[in-house]
């Protein structure tokens, strides 16, 4: 890994191919960088875009420290965020 990503404990991907974008992904994306901001995370959770996960079929599709987020709703992104971070402590 990229010495500049080390200081990350937590990552976030969240799939922006096509099937995503449609089902909202941009905005998923939005709600996890606006969770991280209001939770004080940023200098340890990092989102990253990221291509097709082949689960096309449950999109908005993310990966937050391993485990699946599918059918996301920006609503519930905060609260995803939480359950993820406290768990990983």
């Amino acid at each position: 890994m990229s010495k500049k990503y080390e200081k990350y404990r937590h990552f976030i991907f969240v799939c922006k191919d096509k099937d995503c974008k449609k089902a909202g992904a941009r905005e998923v994306e939005r709600a996890f960088e606006k969770s991280i901001k209001k939770h004080q995370l940023g200098k340890s959770t990092k989102v990253f875009e990221c291509t097709c996960t082949n689960r096309c079929k449950e999109a908005p599709v993310a990966i937050v420290n391993n485990h699946w987020m599918v059918r996301i709703n920006p609503d519930h992104v905060d609260q995803l965020v939480q359950s993820c971070i406290d768990e990983s402590l």
